[in-house]
């Protein structure tokens, strides 16, 4: 194929320059480190289609990324995405050692691209992090990605439960831009790559937390004492955020034990503190956990914590029974923030099989005979009336969605809105799993809920499997709605797509990016998010690998966060 800028006489006929554009050019590949934007305009000379098939057999243009030189050789290592403007098919390709492979076929309307010809394709390819995202006839600010793909340039071998990255790594810096490959008739009129951030800060190199090998009783594991090493494999943030009178802040994670399986082994709750978010230190001894033959007797993961009127402290929690199953959401409460006892009042959002638990949706719920489906990540927030609101995950015949109950008090009982889901899967714009084009269609689970400037934001975790994409593994990450209204639906996803993607460069969270925690700060002007994060060895159910799953920390400017027309 044969892109070249365009510089021909407009008398030219549309065949005649069609014939003339059979010449090969050379088409440099642009050179971009970190998140980019590539936009392009290209003429496809749909109305000498004929006679351009009968010079060249093909009619398809191939946006490259991720090369790692700016002239490609027939041993090069690369992605692209191969666009056939008549028939709407996309390939995405990766090359290894001059092989290539057809990873994914999509399938669209050519109308949607350009109007027959007679006006511009417009391309546009938005890195973010370790994720590419394709749009066609129009850009991030005006249309949904019509694809997407996550770490393109990396083998992926998907574990029981989860994936395991080796062995390249997904580049930090790598060219971009169009492969010219003779036989095709394009024009390629205008050609830009331009860097783009977001964040407020420099993306971070090390987590904010990280798994302590040596917090806990008779926790020794050089010399084979493991049994009460509770922090051992991951410290993540479990949601429950506080911040004192005296400013200072309280976190409350949660941390996982030596012996790995899903998440990394059997869930307590800790506290970190500290003067401010990017100071929090992680507390030596756990806090909460999991009762015997209790619902929660396997796992214990917070997510939501409030200072009540007469000083109590509340902390919401998920809660996994002995046999992994998510028992419902669980009430704990303590005198104060940090160093006095916790009582746990048991399930107090769940399904009627729960122990009679009152709030969840019979969408997750089915009838009091069926087996009702899981009810964990979740939010808890405090209306200034008085009323008390949940927003949770419940899994569906589609997937998880976001679901909200109230509350007059902690203990309930709770009442299911009507509107629910609050936070539907994005099942007539993206099609349902396993078919879904969309990062985050198969699961949709609601993590962190604040007001801002007349908006309700919502930071969410999102995922699908998609066989292109990372080898078919899951890969969460973390979205952005706003509503006008408390109730939602919280459809309008931000114009990046993803707000806090895995990083490249094997760094701590280039693999998995999950339970964000948001927090305003008017002084400073940001938007400052605590978030989970899984590095590039972590893979679950694995006792040979254990997963050093971490806390993350990114910051925002609130003018980012409110101004989505110029993003």
């Amino acid at each position: 194929m044969v892109l070249k800028m365009s510089t021909m006489k407009p008398w030219i006929s549309p065949l005649m320059r069609a014939l003339l554009l059979l010449v090969p050019t050379a088409t440099p590949l642009q050179h971009a480190t970190g998140d980019f934007i590539l936009r392009a305009n290209v003429s496809t000379c749909q109305s000498a289609a004929a006679a351009i098939r009968s010079h060249s057999g093909s009619n398809t243009v191939e946006i490259v990324f991720d090369a790692l030189s700016a002239q490609l050789s027939s041993t090069a290592t690369y992605a692209s995405y191969s666009l056939e403007p008549s028939s709407g098919t996309i390939e995405f390709l990766r090359y290894r050692n001059g092989t290539k492979s057809v990873l994914q076929t999509v399938v669209t309307d050519p109308a949607t691209w350009s109007d027959n010809g007679t006006t511009p394709l417009l391309i546009e390819l938005l890195r973010r992090g370790t994720f590419y995202l394709l749009y066609i006839g129009g850009s991030h600010l005006d249309s949904q990605p019509i694809t997407y793909v996550q770490r393109p340039s990396s083998e992926v071998k998907c574990g029981q439960g989860g994936g395991n990255v080796e062995p390249e790594l997904e580049p930090l810096s790598a060219f971009t831009g169009f492969k010219d490959v003779s036989g095709g008739v394009f024009t390629l009129n205008s050609l830009t790559v331009g860097p783009y951030r977001f964040e407020a800060a420099g993306l971070p190199s090390t987590p904010l937390l990280t798994h302590c090998p040596t917090c806990g009783v008779n926790c020794d594991p050089a010399h084979g004492k493991t049994d009460g090493c509770w922090a051992y494999n991951q410290v993540i943030p479990g949601g429950g955020l506080l911040q004192m009178p005296n400013g200072s802040y309280v976190l409350y994670v949660a941390a996982q034990d030596y012996e790995g399986n899903d998440g990394g082994g059997k869930a307590r709750m800790g506290v970190a503190t500290g003067p401010s978010l990017d100071q929090l230190s992680l507390h030596p001894d756990f806090v909460l956990e999991g009762t015997p033959g209790a619902l929660d007797e396997r796992s214990i993961f917070p997510n939501g914590a409030l200072v009540l009127k007469n000083g109590t402290v509340v902390v919401t929690y998920m809660g996994q029974a002995a046999d992994d199953a998510w028992g419902g959401i669980f009430l704990a409460s303590s005198d104060c923030a940090v160093g006095c006892a916790w009582r746990k009042h048991g399930v107090v959002l769940g399904c009627p099989q729960m122990n009679n638990a009152t709030g969840g949706d019979p969408q997750v719920c089915g009838s009091a005979t069926s087996k009702a489906r899981p009810i964990h990540e979740h939010d808890l927030i405090h209306l200034a009336n008085g009323t008390f609101l949940i927003f949770y995950a419940g899994n569906t015949a589609a997937g998880d969605q976001g679901f909200l109950a109230s509350a007059d008090e902690m203990t309930g009982p709770w009442r299911n809105y009507a509107g629910n889901p609050a936070l539907p899967l994005p099942l007539k714009e993206c099609g349902e799993y396993p078919h879904s084009t969309c990062w985050d269609g198969e699961h949709r689970r609601p993590r962190s809920l604040l007001r801002y400037d007349g908006w309700w934001f919502l930071l969410y975790e999102g995922t699908t499997q998609n066989a292109a994409s990372l080898g078919g593994c899951w890969g969460d990450t973390i979205g952005l709605m706003r509503s006008k209204t408390l109730e939602g639906p919280y459809v309008e996803r931000h114009p990046l797509q993803i707000i806090i993607p895995s990083q490249p460069n094997g760094r701590f969270d280039s693999t998995w990016t999950g339970w964000p925690r948001a927090h305003i700060s008017e002084s400073t002007g940001e938007l400052l998010v605590l978030y989970a994060a899984g590095g590039r060895d972590m893979q679950n159910y694995s006792k040979s690998i254990h997963d050093y799953a971490s806390t993350g920390l990114r910051r925002w400017s609130l003018e980012k966060l409110t101004n989505w027309s110029s993003i």
